[in-house]
C-alpha cells in the first residue's frame, strides 16, 4: 500500500507498507541493518532508492523493444533468455558511468540507443556470446546497444569507457571489437588506447 505524502515541493516521497514478509527474510533485514548501523527503514529505503533508480535498469526491465531484441537474440544463437534477471554492484556501477559518460537522461534516451543500433547487434552477439551458454541474460540487448553507440562515439569517449568499464577486457580485444563496429557503421577505426 502507498500512502502519498503531501509536501509542497519537488521532492516528494511516498510511505510504503510492505506486509507478510518470511521471518528468515525479516531476520536478514534486521541483521543486515544493524551490521550498516541503520534502522530497518533506513536501510530499506536506501535499498530500494538505489534499486529503482537505476535508468537503465529500470529501461531494460520495462522496454518491450529490449524484451523482443532479448528474444531474438536468444533464437540467433540457439539459447533461451533466462528467466531472472542477473543482477550485481558490477552492473549497477557501469550502469551509473554509462548514463554519466552518454548524458542520459530518461528513458526515450534509452529507446532511441536500442532503435539505432538494432542493426549491430548481432555483430556484437558474435563478439560475446559463445557455444557454450546455456542461456542469455534479460537485457543484454540493451548492454549490446549501449556498447555499440559507444563505438560510434568520438575517440576520447571511447578511451573514457574503456578506462572506466572495459579495462579487464584488454586494450587489443576493446579496441578490436569497437572497431569492426565502426566499420559496419562505416566510420573511421579508432586508434589505441
Amino acid at each position: 500500500m502507498i500512502h502519498q505524502e503531501q509536501e509542497p515541493d519537488i521532492n516528494k516521497t511516498a510511505t510504503l507498507t510492505v506486509r507478510n514478509i518470511p521471518l528468515d527474510v525479516d531476520a536478514m533485514i534486521t541483521m543486515q541493518a544493524s551490521v550498516a548501523g541503520k534502522s530497518k527503514s533506513d536501510f530499506l529505503k536506501e535499498f530500494l532508492t538505489q534499486e529503482f533508480q537505476d535508468l537503465i535498469k529500470n529501461f531494460s526491465r520495462t522496454s518491450p523493444l529490449v524484451s523482443l531484441m532479448d528474444q531474438e537474440l536468444g533464437k540467433q544463437v540457439g539459447v533461451r533468455v533466462a528467466d531472472h534477471w542477473f543482477e550485481n554492484d558490477m552492473i549497477t556501477g557501469n550502469n551509473l558511468k554509462y548514463k554519466a559518460i552518454l548524458k542520459l537522461t530518461n528513458h526515450g534516451d534509452l529507446q532511441q540507443i536500442m532503435m539505432k543500433n538494432m542493426p549491430y547487434l548481432q555483430l556484437r552477439a558474435g563478439q560475446v556470446l559463445h557455444a557454450n551458454f546455456s542461456y542469455i541474460p534479460r537485457g543484454l540487448s540493451l548492454t549490446f546497444s549501449l556498447f555499440n553507440e559507444i563505438a560510434s562515439r568520438d575517440p576520447a569517449t571511447i578511451n573514457q569507457v574503456y578506462s572506466e568499464i572495459f579495462y579487464p577486457v584488454g586494450a587489443e580485444k576493446f579496441c578490436q571489437d569497437i572497431n569492426a563496429i565502426r566499420a559496419e557503421m562505416k566510420l573511421e577505426p579508432v586508434g589505441g588506447l
